[in-house]
């Protein structure tokens, strides 16, 4: 596994509760990049400061990690 420098980039599936805390709980050295999420409506939006974006659009980022 390649990793972007010293951090580990990461999507996060989910746009809602459980991934509001998600991203709470993440160690210093991992980075999101954005959240990947199946609703249409809440793709192009932002949540908790990061863009939603659908899983195939996320997934060109290319991230380290995906967490689910």
């Amino acid at each position: 596994m390649e990793y972007h420098g010293r951090h580990k980039t990461v999507v996060l599936f989910g746009a809602g509760q459980a991934g509001a805390m998600v991203v709470t709980w993440l160690p210093a050295d991992h980075r999101v990049l954005c959240y990947a999420d199946n609703d249409p409506e809440k793709q192009g939006t932002s949540f908790m400061g990061y863009p939603v974006r659908s899983l195939s659009e996320a997934l060109e980022e290319r991230p380290d990690l995906i967490w689910i």
